[in-house]
């Protein structure tokens, strides 16, 4: 399993029109092996399975908006997915003692 952690929020400028697709990003830190393949695994079933999913959701301003012409992804923050659903508190709880464990 691998561990990616964004080490600072992307600031996207009003007038900027950011292709979507890989884009190499100096402020994500990978750590392989981080978990095993079964918690991957369940993770991304979970995700795959999961109605909290949002679709190109950028912060502007401070309010949060779906932005498909900046960021093209399928994400579900965890931190607000774990309030709702306990799989979710147990998989954040998985996710920040990984990483927790790298940072320190």
């Amino acid at each position: 399993g691998r561990i990616i952690h964004n080490l600072e929020a992307a600031r996207l400028p009003d007038s900027t029109y950011i292709p979507a697709g890989p884009q190499p990003d100096e402020t994500v830190m990978v750590w392989d092996n981080t978990i095993t393949p079964e918690i991957c695994r369940a993770v991304v079933n979970h995700f795959e399975s999961s109605s909290l999913i949002t679709r190109g959701v950028i912060t502007r301003g401070g309010v949060t908006t779906p932005d498909e012409r900046f960021k093209v992804t399928e994400e579900v923050n965890v931190a607000q997915a774990a309030e709702k659903d306990e799989n979710w508190r147990e998989i954040e709880r998985v996710l920040l003692s990984a990483l927790t464990k790298h940072l320190l």
